[in-house]
């Protein structure tokens, strides 16, 4: 990642006490890149078990572009619009999550740009979703 090279990663998440992944990828048609439910037994990397306390279903993508518009077009892309992805049975938590990296100068200096196109902005608003961005700012 070079100064003027953002890294972005968009990602859908669907979250719900009750929530099935199965369920969820049943009715959208597609595969999640991250999926649990309520009641499994997993172990952190450091070797605790616990048992997950909610369903989520997450897709992500990481794709070479530096563009947002790029990113969230890919997202649209997978899910038929017409309905809302809050309104799955049991989605309680629905958004679309923006993770911007940026390396910054030695003087603590970083800039980007995000655009989005009016027609993702509409195809974003037929999802029914939010949008949360996090920007990361890392001096190298």
């Amino acid at each position: 990642m070079g100064l003027d090279e953002p890294k972005i990663i968009v990602a859908l998440y669907l979250n719900g006490e009750h929530l099935d992944p199965e369920s969820v990828t049943r009715e959208i048609g597609v595969g999640p890149s991250r999926a649990q439910k309520k009641g499994e037994r997993r172990v952190t990397s450091s070797g605790l078990e616990f048992l997950v306390k909610q369903g989520s279903w997450a897709l992500s993508f990481e794709l070479g572009s530096t563009s947002l518009d790029d990113h969230l077009a890919r997202l649209i892309q997978s899910f038929p619009i017409g309905k809302p992805l809050s309104a799955i049975a049991n989605v309680e938590d629905a958004y679309i999550d923006v993770f911007v990296a940026l390396s910054s100068s030695l003087d603590g200096d970083a800039k980007c740009e995000l655009d989005i196109e009016p027609d993702v902005l509409v195809s974003l608003a037929q999802l029914g979703l939010p949008i949360r961005i996090t920007v990361n700012v890392v001096r190298e």
